[in-house]
């Protein structure tokens, strides 16, 4: 409950569809589970570079990170300075918000493997 953008809602969701955070040995196979992980199609030698999410997860799990992305944006420095690059970088409203959306899971990963509690790092300026 310490990440701004995270309610009470989304906290059980999030961690009531994880369970216990401790099986999963990084951030890794906890966005694979959730299905937030990029997925490559190729064929022979050619690669599609238009990578999409996998979507082999929980969709309620991916719906409540993307809704708490979209308040996370707005209330969370963390998340706002990575939607703002990735903007700035030219990516679509869509792709940004997954990208903050994953990066938000993997903070929620943190904070409850870890046991402590969420801080803004002093390189994130809030501007």
């Amino acid at each position: 409950m310490s990440i701004k953008g995270v309610g009470p809602v989304t906290c059980a969701i999030v961690l009531g569809t994880l369970g216990n955070v401790k099986r999963f040995k990084d951030g890794r196979p906890v966005t694979a589970y959730s299905g937030l992980d990029p997925i490559v199609h190729q064929s022979g030698k050619s690669m599609n570079l238009i990578g999409h999410i996998s979507k082999r997860g929980n969709k309620y799990l991916r719906k409540a990170l993307s809704n708490a992305a979209l308040v996370a944006i707005q209330k969370n420095p963390v998340i706002r300075k990575k939607y703002a690059d990735l903007v700035k970088r030219g990516k679509p409203h869509k792709v940004a918000l997954t990208a903050c959306a994953r990066k938000l899971l993997l903070i929620i990963y943190s904070v409850e493997k870890n046991q402590k509690r969420f801080y803004v790092p002093d390189y994130v300026t809030d501007k």
